[in-house]
């Protein structure tokens, strides 16, 4: 092998010499390039006039031969490639182990299903409008539109959903098969666990300058905004989600039944306009827990009162697995994770440094180093290790939530 080629594919070479000129070095490096060379192939001597003559890269190869260092820079990007390539099993690994992971801690279906039953049975059955004989109502949580609806579906839709005093039966069977028990109270939607009471909170206006003064003194109008969400479009879920409510104290109510103290404390709050035209956001709050799944589920419906006058609706779920190691499959995914990590970590190590080794400025020994596929390991490696510290944080929080 020549000398040339044989120095170029050690990559272990220190020396920055042994390493494959790019396109436009090799050509320049060419003694012959005085003379009349090919348009695309530039290190190919051709008669003048015959710069820009199709020329295939046979012909080329045949009567002109390819210099050694381009040669040796087209063998060096090909080993490259084979690495790149051999690397693609190690990446669907990590792929596979991080899909693994997450589907161990958080059970998916279960938390999909959870939420879909809890939505459908608030809109579908906490219904007010009744007709007579009583039997259909025909407005449910879509339908409130101004503060008398939103009394009139706590009282005759979600309170007696959510709080049910005797066993239901089918219409007009005419049965009476009782009240409820005090452990078949606790039961929400069949199998599912009432923990502690329904939360009743507001956030209130914030007062402000209105645009015209003038205006605002000759009618006595007080201008007011949202002290959280823009309510001028429709608030997307993940918005409502996020957005941490700006509670009134004063205007906290809890109920742990829905019996006829409760049934009057309902109307006082009401008769004392507990809703007004201040009230911005309106939260109805409780926890359920599915012991099938081991889910802690708190619910969260927002009533938005926008300055405009709508009423927008989003229900917010949020759970949380109160034991994410039940079992020893979340042990040994979480090992298998973070080993293949950590060993990525190391081999990152060892490369850099290999490269200090070389005694080159810093700045050069980054350049060397730092390439687009290194950038990529670095980025999986230091999320990787923040999902883990946030994850322990998580786990700690959790087990003081499952002490209390």
């Amino acid at each position: 092998m020549p000398r040339i080629l044989s120095g170029y594919l050690h990559e272990n070479d220190s020396d920055d010499e042994d390493k494959p000129p790019n396109f436009a070095q090799c050509v320049q490096s060419n003694s012959l390039r005085k003379q009349p060379t090919h348009d695309l192939f530039s290190w190919a001597i051709v008669e003048a006039g015959r710069e820009f003559e199709h020329y295939t890269p046979d012909h080329v190869a045949e009567n002109h031969g390819i210099p050694e260092c381009l040669l040796a820079r087209h063998i060096d990007s090909e080993i490259k490639g084979d690495k790149d390539v051999l690397s693609l099993p190690w990446a669907m690994l990590s792929v596979i182990l991080f899909a693994l992971l997450m589907l161990t801690h958080e059970p998916i279906d279960a938390h999909q299903s959870f939420e879909h039953s809890l939505e459908f049975d608030i809109v579908e059955n906490a219904n007010f409008a009744f007709t007579t004989p009583g039997h259909m109502g025909h407005k449910d949580v879509n339908d409130v539109h101004n503060h008398p609806d939103f009394w009139s579906w706590m009282n005759k839709g979600f309170m007696p959903l959510y709080f049910p005093s005797e066993v239901a039966v089918s219409e007009d069977s005419g049965l009476d098969l009782g009240p409820l028990s005090k452990q078949e109270k606790l039961k929400y939607l069949f199998l599912n666990r009432k923990m502690g009471p329904v939360k009743l909170a507001q956030e209130r206006a914030e007062i402000l300058d209105c645009l015209n003064e003038d205006m605002a003194r000759t009618y006595n109008y007080t201008c007011t905004r949202s002290r959280s969400i823009d309510m001028n479009l429709e608030p997307t879920e993940w918005t409502v989600a996020q957005n941490d409510l700006i509670e009134d104290a004063s205007k906290t109510v809890w109920f742990t039944s829905f019996d006829l103290p409760s049934q009057q404390r309902l109307k006082d709050l009401e008769a004392a306009l507990w809703l007004d035209a201040y009230t911005t956001i309106v939260q109805v709050s409780f926890i359920t827990y599915d012991g099938d799944s081991d889910l802690l589920r708190l619910t969260n419906l927002n009533f938005m009162f926008s300055r405009t006058g709508h009423i927008w609706k989003k229900f917010v779920q949020k759970s949380i697995k109160l034991h994410p190691y039940a079992s020893a499959w979340p042990y040994v995914v979480d090992i298998l994770f973070y080993m293949q990590v950590t060993f990525l970590f190391a081999c990152e190590v060892k490369e850099i440094v290999t490269h200090v080794r070389k005694r080159k400025p810093l700045l050069a020994t980054f350049k060397e180093y730092m390439g687009i596929w290194n950038a990529v390991d670095w980025t999986f490696i230091i999320l990787a290790y923040s999902i883990l510290a946030l994850w322990i944080l998580r786990v700690r929080l959790v087990g003081e939530i499952r002490d209390e």
